[in-house]
């Protein structure tokens, strides 16, 4: 288990010293990504509804923050970036959602 762990440490501080046209760190891309492609997924694949899916992020985005923080040597904030990068675009995802359906119906 412990080689386990100083593997994921080494591949998280890799991927988080990495800038994508010495700009945008890798690391805050991945969390946008994977979290809007985990609501898209629970969206979409299994027609779970668009605010219980941003819910399930949250959850799985702290548990990932929490178990982070006792792994690897982050900091706090770095902890709270890194959630708030991965839940940014399932929110929006859920905001949209809801002012789509509320223009369909005042369009009805």
């Amino acid at each position: 288990m412990d080689s386990f762990l100083n593997q994921y440490t080494l591949l998280m501080s890799k991927i988080s010293h990495t800038y994508i046209a010495d700009t945008i760190r890798l690391d805050f891309l991945l969390h946008i990504i994977i979290g809007e492609l985990i609501y898209l997924i629970l969206v979409k694949k299994f027609k779970v509804a668009p605010i219980a899916s941003l819910i399930i992020v949250i959850i799985v985005a702290l548990t990932k923050e929490f178990f982070d923080s006792f792994t690897m040597t982050n900091e706090f904030q770095e902890n709270i970036t890194d959630f708030l990068f991965t839940v940014f675009l399932p929110a929006l995802s859920v905001v949209i959602s809801k002012k789509t359906k509320s223009t369909k119906k005042t369009l009805n």
